[in-house]
């Protein structure tokens, strides 16, 4: 049983009702800490990583172009160039607060008269500038001309903005998008006729499990489009980031919830967009084998979370043994080649 999910991106990922690839994930690194976050919600879940923005950021402006208008904010080089300096640095930080969460402007900086910075290097004015730090301890102190300065550089989609870019970071991600334009494989992927950020939720057959997804792309036909930019794009260095960050996982998740919706077995292609010049664009479709390794892990990890859920034992497979190792086949070539 699967159906079509027309959500946001907001609404999927507050979804706590149904595994996800990424849940999954956690799952297979450490069950405790599965346990830890998604059922005791002890853990904190951390922040994105710059290279995760920067990939939601290429996301928004290759899939959903009217997106990325209302919730990226081009930063001010005037600002972005100058933060080097005391009053440089708070400018800076107060423009992204007022840019992203303006809530949050009031609790971390103190607005004081602009007579107490330029009489700072007085012997008095020292005395009321220590004075005003005392004060407004653990806030950063800005001056009104120096907020007025900030607030003339705020962004007309202020109020929908997400996400934050420098110049440099929006010739790269134009760059990348001219790389796509380039492959005519890379645009017959993404014009097919389907929709693009599409919620698939499913019930896993053997365990009973709910599952859901959310495609980069969904074609009619029933094919899934995975995005991915990367530092390492040929054949053989995509063929080891798969495996290092669990790519062929992802790629079996999403053809699983894909095919229990069209009922019948479909496929999933990756178009990766080199973040470096030349700014090259791929296509990749894993192998048989590739995928089927993808899809026993996941059917380990499903019936490994149902025996969990039903015994409300939460230990990982290794837990209470002493486990032998054998070094991946790469090293063994590493070695004989010197």
């Amino acid at each position: 049983m699967a159906e079509l999910w027309n959500c946001t991106a907001e609404e999927y990922h507050a979804d706590e009702s149904r595994e996800s690839c990424g849940r999954i994930g956690v799952f297979g690194d450490s069950v405790p800490r599965y346990h830890r976050r998604f059922i005791e919600k002890a853990e904190e879940v951390k922040g994105a990583t710059y290279d995760q923005m920067l990939g939601s950021c290429f996301h928004l402006r290759v899939l959903e172009p009217d997106k990325y208008v209302e919730q990226v904010a081009r930063a001010p080089d005037v600002l972005a160039d100058n933060n080097s300096t005391v009053v440089g640095k708070a400018q800076w930080e107060a423009w992204q607060l007022l840019t992203l969460k303006p809530e949050l402007f009031e609790p971390n900086f103190a607005v004081v008269a602009d007579e107490l910075r330029e009489k700072k290097k007085t012997k008095a004015g020292k005395a009321a500038w220590e004075a005003a730090e005392e004060l407004h301890a653990g806030k950063t102190i800005i001056t009104e001309t120096e907020l007025a300065e900030v607030r003339e550089h705020l962004p007309v989609n202020a109020e929908t903005a997400k996400y934050l870019l420098t110049q440099e970071e929006e010739h790269l991600l134009a760059a990348m998008q001219v790389g796509i334009s380039e492959n005519p494989e890379a645009v017959g992927w993404l014009t097919k006729p389907g929709r693009n950020e599409q919620g698939v939720i499913w019930e896993d057959q053997n365990t009973g499990i709910a599952c859901r997804m959310l495609a980069d792309r969904l074609l009619e036909e029933g094919t899934v489009i995975g995005l991915k930019s990367s530092k390492t794009y040929n054949p053989e260095a995509f063929a080891r980031d798969a495996v290092n960050f669990g790519w062929h996982v992802e790629a079996a998740w999403y053809r699983r919830g894909a095919s229990a919706l069209f009922g019948q077995q479909v496929r999933f292609i990756f178009v990766v967009v080199a973040k470096t010049p030349t700014y090259e664009a791929i296509c990749y479709e894993l192998d048989d084998e590739a995928m089927e390794l993808g899809d026993a892990i996941i059917a380990g990890r499903l019936s490994h979370l149902r025996d969990c859920r039903d015994t409300d034992r939460w230990v990982s497979d290794w837990w209470g043994k002493t486990v032998k190792l054998s070094l991946p086949g790469y090293a063994f070539r590493k070695g004989l080649a010197g």
